[in-house]
């Protein structure tokens, strides 16, 4: 993973080894869970035991067990991981896996160009084919309260007018849903365009 990390405020770090970004203690600002590094080289080691040895082998607790880490969601083309620091790691399956990553976090870094749209999304720290880093958010539940009505209803609206990070995707999906800053955000934003 050597070359480039886009963090959720905007921001690129360009390095040559995963190594040098540990050693300086980079913490991730912007992120919901202050102050707690991400530790790179346990995301390294995942991502690269992901593509060797686990994927679409269908043994990703053995996987989650083996890097001690908790798994947290398992789809058809992506499984996702909660890290020691807190953060969601989603690994792919595959072909539509991989297109599904770099779909939601360009996704992400578009809604940057709308903020309306950027308040439904949970954030999206870092990622390409392999991965994306994202804040975690507790699973909302499905529910029929105003609150997650209105917010449903908008986020419709903003897929209606193709602004910019508002995908169609699937979010008619209740377990595409969470609770991240006090609100409903989709936690699952891949386009299906």
């Amino acid at each position: 993973m050597a070359g480039r990390i886009d963090l959720a405020d905007g921001r690129v770090w360009a390095f040559g080894a995963l190594a040098a970004v540990t050693a300086i203690g980079l913490v991730h600002r912007g992120s919901a869970i202050r102050n707690v590094e991400v530790d790179w080289v346990l995301l390294d080691r995942a991502v690269t035991a992901w593509k060797v040895t686990y994927n679409r082998s269908g043994a990703y607790k053995q996987f989650a067990s083996e890097m001690g880490i908790e798994p947290i969601a398992f789809g058809s083309t992506r499984v996702a991981f909660r890290l020691p620091s807190g953060h969601v790691l989603k690994l792919p399956w595959g072909k539509e896996g991989k297109r599904a990553n770099v779909s939601e976090r360009d996704a992400w870094k578009a809604s940057g160009l709308d903020s309306e749209v950027r308040d439904f999304l949970v954030p999206v720290l870092a990622g390409d084919e392999d991965y994306v880093l994202m804040e975690y958010a507790k699973r909302a539940p499905w529910t029929s309260s105003k609150a997650f009505r209105v917010r449903y209803a908008r986020w419709e609206k903003l897929v209606d007018q193709k602004r910019p990070g508002a995908c169609s995707g699937d979010y008619g999906l209740k377990m595409n849903w969470g609770i991240h800053g006090g609100k409903y955000k989709l936690l699952d934003y891949e386009c299906d365009e």
